[in-house]
């Protein structure tokens, strides 16, 4: 077993919010709303209604109880609930500024 597996660089925190994603720069533009399932400060676990593809891009606005925190990522892995569950996708996160840092 390599000694990197089970440990991650950001702390993950289960933290439910709404979240609306859009996808950039693909035709057609994908955009919706789904919810986080846990946050860290280097990505998401989002459950969204659809299925995304890996490497894709998203905008993301979160809805927390101070404000609203626009943050940036890629879709590194996807997980099919059911056919009515939505499905499950992490996210990391491109460059944050220190602000978005603190939002999270």
């Amino acid at each position: 077993m390599r000694d990197w597996l089970g440990r991650r660089a950001f702390a993950r925190y289960p933290i439910v919010v709404p979240v609306l994603y859009t996808s950039k720069p693909l035709e057609p533009v994908r955009s919706g709303a789904g919810w986080t399932c846990n946050l860290s400060e280097g990505g998401a676990c989002l459950e969204l209604p659809e299925p995304v593809d890996p490497s894709t891009h998203l905008t993301l606005v979160l809805r927390t109880d101070q404000d609203r925190l626009s943050m940036e990522g890629r879709v590194v892995w996807s997980k099919q609930l059911g056919p009515e569950n939505g499905t499950l996708h992490g996210l990391a996160f491109d460059l944050a500024s220190p602000d978005q840092h603190q939002g999270l």
